[in-house]
């Protein structure tokens, strides 16, 4: 496996970490760039904060399942 693949992998597994803990904790539907995102501070060890997250992305999108 080369270096290029295992940053892939390791992205892959971030965006997968961050994907989980927003599911868990709200029912925003959030982009792959925030999943990745959420995921890099969930190891950094910051609480999951979803207004922040929410107010990164575009107006206009509401915590709902719409």
């Amino acid at each position: 496996m080369n270096i290029e693949q295992k940053i892939n992998d390791i992205r892959d597994q971030v965006t997968m970490l961050g994907k989980e803990v927003a599911e868990l904790q709200s029912t925003t539907k959030f982009p792959e760039w925030i999943h990745f995102k959420i995921g890099i501070s969930t190891i950094e060890g910051f609480p999951y904060d979803n207004e922040f997250w929410v107010s990164r992305m575009a107006p206009g999108v509401s915590d709902s399942n719409e």
